[in-house]
């Protein structure tokens, strides 16, 4: 056993140890070897099937998709294509009114008045339309009249050529429209003439129709010329009217303008573009400052627990007074930092970028940076070291290595709230010393991303707005700043020592009235507040008390620039 445990021969134990396990050891049998291969070869083969499986499928995903496109794409020529064709197909006098119009007019049309001058039949179809206006009630009169002659008239055409020559001596205008009009009723009243003269003439053929249709069609376009040209002796009226030194028949005659508008042959579908929505700028980018008034919410005098306190004369801790050791003065200090403690002078400011989801909505973050202060006013010292000895800025950790120093360290005064943070069980060693007035400052600082909801009313100068969102902060630097010279200043950082929590979540609520300077820039003033769901300790089962939550109510001024106005 001595040569085993030579620290001079460290191998001569390896060595030993190696040639006992070699005697020991067993060779596996090749039933092992083979079902190691074979699970081998089985993880392999699951490996290669899923592959394949997930190769298969992808490919059967991706035929599926050129299927349902290649569908897609047929019905969608097949449903485009019948309304095209009904949009060629349509007659080409809808797209050219003047083509339309002289397409309507009558193969005769009558000259124009005041003309003594005759004119060839298509110089006069030419310029009726032009020439002519349109006078409803002597087109109406000439309906009426030239329907009871025919209708009075028999089927002998020559006779109501004759008849016609009579009528034509009466004066009146009327439109190359009315024209069309008369002619239309004329030719229907001789075709039904026709058709009833039909069962009293049985030896009329189909051909004896068809000429008699022809000879009826032509006498009313005689008719009709003959009865234009009647209208020349109104030059002689005129004369006669201005040397009477009456009105001239011109002006009962005066043409008026004619709607050119031709009717509609056939239904064209009307497609009414959609209007364009406009485009809405999205992205903004928008800068805060808000002063705010911070409670840190912590309360000492509920979480006294007079079994730690120590009885008068049994501790002398480095010759610390224990004569003022008491529970009544240490109950008076903490009720004296309850009393005196106050909010300071806290803000935050915050760099954000906002997304719009619409016209009222936005979503919203950033980075934001908080510095809350409380003051409090103290006539009492804690002389428990627990936290003081390491994070004192004026004697850090160094020289604790022996006794003395420890004890020296234990010695060092602290406040009410950092003796009751380090916990009710180190409150059995300390010294509660009482001194002139002095204020003590506690100055947060985080570091946190805010994620809020927005809703904006819509409004071209002035608007009204809302918020909630959630907030995630990190407390960089808690530092405790004491007027007093026997007190020393303390910073924690965001580690596990410190006494304050480094991770701290909230809620934050915020609305005001906002004003537009311009289409791109707009400012926002609003109360803001925001509740930590967190207490501040760190430990807060050292207090012995449940601790309420801090706050902060403050004025928030923001101004906004919108990209893309």
């Amino acid at each position: 056993m001595k040569e085993l445990s030579d620290k001079s021969k460290p191998q001569r134990l390896e060595d030993l140890f190696r040639t006992q396990m070699e005697a020991a050891e067993a060779t596996p049998s090749e039933r092992v070897w083979e079902r190691i291969e074979q699970g081998l070869d089985l993880k392999e083969a699951g490996y290669y099937k899923e592959r394949v499986v997930w190769y298969r499928s992808l490919a059967a995903a991706c035929v599926a998709l050129l299927v349902c496109a290649a569908v897609y794409l047929y019905y969608d020529a097949n449903t485009q294509h019948p309304a095209n064709q009904q949009v060629a197909t349509l007659p080409q006098t809808q797209n050219n009114p003047a083509s339309a119009n002289s397409k309507t007019s009558s193969p005769v049309a009558s000259s124009p008045l005041n003309n003594n001058n005759s004119q060839p039949t298509e110089n006069t179809n030419a310029t009726a339309e032009a020439a002519l206006p349109a006078q409803p009630a002597l087109a109406a009169k000439e309906a009426g009249s030239k329907n009871n002659a025919t209708n009075n008239y028999a089927i002998n055409l020559p006779d109501n050529q004759v008849n016609a020559n009579k009528n034509s001596a009466k004066t009146y205008a009327a439109t190359q429209l009315n024209n069309n009009n008369v002619n239309q009723e004329n030719i229907g009243l001789a075709t039904g003439n026709l058709n009833n003269t039909k069962g009293e003439n049985n030896l009329l053929t189909g051909a004896n129709n068809i000429s008699l249709a022809r000879n009826a069609k032509r006498a009313v376009l005689i008719e009709n010329r003959e009865a234009n040209n009647g209208l020349e002796p109104l030059q002689s009226v005129n004369a006669w009217a201005l040397s009477k030194g009456a009105t001239p028949a011109d002006s009962l005659w005066k043409p008026k303008a004619i709607d050119a508008t031709p009717p509609a042959l056939a239904w064209q579908p009307t497609v009414t573009p959609e209007p364009e929505k406009p485009k809405m700028s999205r992205w903004s980018f928008s800068a805060k400052y808000a002063p705010q008034y911070f409670n840190q919410n912590v309360e000492l005098a509920s979480a006294a627990a007079p079994q730690y306190l120590m009885a008068p004369g049994n501790s002398s801790f480095n010759g610390a007074p224990a004569a003022n050791v008491n529970t009544l003065s240490y109950t008076e200090a903490l009720n004296e930092y309850d009393r005196n403690t106050s909010s300071g002078f806290s803000y935050n400011t915050a760099a954000a970028v906002g997304y719009a989801l619409n016209e009222h909505w936005s979503l919203e973050t950033g980075l934001l940076f908080t510095q809350n202060i409380a003051t409090s006013k103290s006539s009492y010292v804690f002389s428990n070291s627990y936290l003081a000895v390491r994070y004192s800025n004026n004697d850090p950790m160094a020289g604790l290595n022996d006794t003395k120093n420890v004890a020296q360290a234990a010695a060092l005064p602290t406040t009410a709230l950092v003796a009751s943070l380090a916990g009710q069980q180190h409150l059995g060693n300390a010294a509660v010393i009482q001194t002139p007035t002095y204020e003590t400052e506690y100055r947060y600082r985080s570091l946190g991303m805010p994620l809020k909801l927005n809703y904006q009313t819509k409004s071209r100068k002035s608007f009204y707005f809302a918020s909630v969102g959630l907030l995630t902060n990190l407390l960089v630097q808690a530092n405790i700043v004491s007027e007093s010279d026997r007190v020393p200043n303390m910073k924690f950082g965001s580690n596990t020592d410190s006494p304050f929590r480094s991770w701290q979540f909230a809620t934050v609520l915020s609305a005001g009235k906002g004003f537009r300077v311009s289409e791109s820039i707009s400012l926002k003033a609003g109360l803001e507040g925001t509740q930590y769901l967190t207490s501040l300790a760190a430990h807060p089962e050292n207090l012995n008390s449940k601790q309420r939550k801090p706050y902060t109510i403050g004025l928030a001024l923001s101004s906004s620039y919108t990209l893309g106005k």
